[in-house]
């Protein structure tokens, strides 16, 4: 999934465990749905496929979640494997 980070695109943050978790941003934070249309303006403005995104606020997990696919077409999760380019 080389081609997820192309292009220097450092929008992955990665949290062990977070797999498949997403809870609602803090009041005072930006909102899942905030976050979900920033990452997807994003993707659609550039030549990454897809990334998975960690929010966090101190040690709280405050969303986790995939955008896009793959280099392969399947959907990414928030447990999507990235690697980095070599």
């Amino acid at each position: 999934m080389h081609a997820a980070v192309a292009g220097g695109a450092a929008v992955l943050l990665a949290a062990g465990g977070a797999a498949g978790y997403a809870a609602p941003a803090a009041a005072d934070g930006p909102t899942a749905e905030a976050v979900d249309a920033y990452v997807r303006d994003y993707l659609d403005s550039s030549a990454v496929t897809g990334v998975a995104v960690t929010v966090t606020r101190g040690t709280e997990v405050v969303r986790a979640a995939g955008y896009g696919e793959t280099s392969a077409g399947e959907p990414v999760t928030a447990g999507t494997p990235m690697g980095w380019p070599r």
